[in-house]
């Protein structure tokens, strides 16, 4: 999880520097760490970006609590195209909106994984 903040915090300073597509790239990366985090309560891990998805998308939307949602899952997948988009797709064009989305997304993301690793250890074992 630490790793997942130090990336939002990237992504915000790249953000503000204007250069769009390395935050997107570090938004992506920051929601990607935190479902790591989470999957690790499971003790499984997944060795590819579409993987974390699939495996996070199975222990934490159809077989979870309730904690996460479609709309965490949308974000997250969201936010790995994008991400393929800045880092690959020469003439994709980044707009700022879009940018803001996903850092904006990125906070929402770490915070709520973040939250649900406290109260589990508050409460309960993992």
């Amino acid at each position: 999880m630490e790793r997942a903040e130090e990336l939002v915090l990237t992504a915000e300073n790249e953000l503000e520097r204007e250069d769009y597509r390395s935050a997107n790239n570090r938004a992506f990366y920051a929601m990607e760490k935190a479902a790591n985090a989470l999957l690790a309560t499971k003790g499984v891990s997944a060795t590819t970006h579409s993987g974390v998805l699939k495996t996070f998308n199975r222990y934490f939307i159809y077989e979870g609590d309730g904690s996460f949602d479609h709309d965490d899952y949308r974000m997250i997948q969201e936010a790995e195209m994008v991400r393929q988009a800045s880092d690959y797709d020469d003439f994709y064009i980044v707009k700022k909106e879009d940018c803001v989305r996903q850092v904006e997304n990125a906070k929402e993301i770490v915070k709520k994984v973040r939250q649900f690793l406290d109260n589990k250890t508050d409460h309960s074992p993992i």
